[in-house]
């Protein structure tokens, strides 16, 4: 089935390009919007936001920093592949750890690194999912020109209703995404840079879905909080253009975990949800679940008790060391308690380091791993097979978040 035949509907996500497909949840994204499609026998559709010009936030990838041939304000969709990002690709490739799969998925994307930046994203999307449909606003300016056409005639009374709905949601305790911009939606390209302009043919962040769903016969759009917050927004843009704003689909915020470390959470008689509580929480419930034994609970109370005896008998004049040698004596009694709970863990099978590295990798820095890691780091890790998997682990009748068990 292909856009444009009769009965034809899409499912759509977006995200700008970036090195690797960008944050991971861009790779979410796309798998929910497959798989969706595929239980609605609709067409998936990613849309490449290439003139988005956030070139600081698509010039980093998990602290490391892009090198970008094009000045601030150029759009993504004008940002060349050049012989320096390619270059650039080799610093990532071994900053990462070695795996059976990054080699050659690294080859991959180095030599699909041609073009621009969204022809870079959309080869790389199409290698890892069939049937996806990739646009670029760039690609279909004279199918959208129509559009912005009318919106032009009615900016005006659009500015003023957007003015007002944002004044509402601000009243009603509501963040707004964007600051509703008193001159116009539109950009054009002067000098290779965007700038805003009432005659421009590239719509803002808060016009640019109702462009989409003029265009696309949108028949539901895979979204997170955020773009779920931008189209609250637009509303009254898409009242004045005339478009029916398409059921949102939120997108399944997902967490990845190997199959081999979840076993041992059941091992060590943890929940697999252990996984989604990160570092601390993970050791937190560990010892909830094995609290230390008597021995180890009597040898603390000893250091304590000895702590509270020293300082009374060494008397007047002796209280500075008399508090050092109390307080040596507590950390010696607890640093062998520790010992002895690490040799009881043991005898448990319990691993504190794989603990500890599961929870960093399930929550990396106390953050959602979707946010903080890249989309082709995780590829490396679990290989190509990971898009397919995704798809089919995509659970539409859950809330919440959700563990998507994938194999090493």
């Amino acid at each position: 089935m292909r856009l444009g035949e009769a009965g034809a509907l899409c499912v759509v996500a977006g995200q700008q390009p970036a090195p690797g497909l960008g944050p991971l949840y861009a790779l979410h994204k796309a798998a929910a919007a497959v798989s969706l499609a595929r239980r609605w026998q609709a067409v998936p559709v990613f849309w490449v936001a290439g003139d988005d010009h956030d070139l600081a936030e698509a010039s980093q990838v998990e602290g490391l920093q892009v090198p970008l041939s094009a000045p601030p304000g150029t759009p993504l969709n004008l940002l060349p592949c050049d012989d320096t990002l390619k270059t650039w690709l080799e610093t990532w490739r071994s900053s990462l750890p070695p795996s059976p799969h990054r080699d050659p998925l690294f080859a991959r994307l180095t030599a699909s690194c041609a073009g621009t930046w969204s022809d870079w994203m959309a080869r790389t999307l199409l290698t890892l999912f069939d049937g996806l449909v990739v646009v670029d606003p760039a690609w279909v300016r004279d199918l959208t020109a129509g559009t912005l056409a009318r919106y032009r005639a009615s900016e005006p009374s659009a500015l003023t209703a957007l003015a007002e709905h944002s004044r509402k949601l601000t009243s009603a305790g509501f963040r707004l995404q964007a600051s509703p911009l008193p001159q116009t939606h539109l950009f054009s390209i002067r000098d290779g840079k965007r700038q805003r302009s009432p005659e421009g043919d590239s719509p803002d962040v808060l016009l640019r879905p109702v462009v989409q769903d003029a265009l696309l016969p949108v028949l539901a759009m895979v979204a997170g909080p955020g773009e779920a917050a931008y189209l609250g927004q637009a509303g009254p843009l898409y009242e004045a253009l005339g478009v029916s704003r398409p059921p949102l689909a939120l997108r399944p915020p997902l967490t990845l975990v190997a199959a081999k470390d979840l076993e041992h959470l059941k091992a060590w008689g943890l929940p697999t949800s252990s996984a989604l509580l990160g570092e601390q929480g993970i050791l937190q419930a560990l010892k909830a679940a094995h609290p230390p034994s008597d021995r180890a609970v009597r040898l603390r109370q000893a250091g304590q008790r000895w702590e509270s005896e020293i300082l009374p008998l060494a008397g007047e004049g002796l209280e500075g060391p008399a508090a050092s040698t109390a307080r040596a004596v507590r950390e010696a009694m607890d640093a062998l308690a520790k010992r002895l709970e690490r040799q009881e863990e043991e005898r448990l099978g319990i691993d504190r380091r794989r603990a500890q590295a599961l929870g960093r990798w399930a929550l990396p820095s106390g953050k959602p791993q979707e946010r903080t890691l890249n989309a082709w780091s995780v590829l490396c890790r679990f290989g190509e097979g990971l898009a397919g998997a995704l798809v089919d682990s995509v659970d539409w009748t859950q809330s919440g978040p959700l563990l998507a068990v994938v194999e090493a």
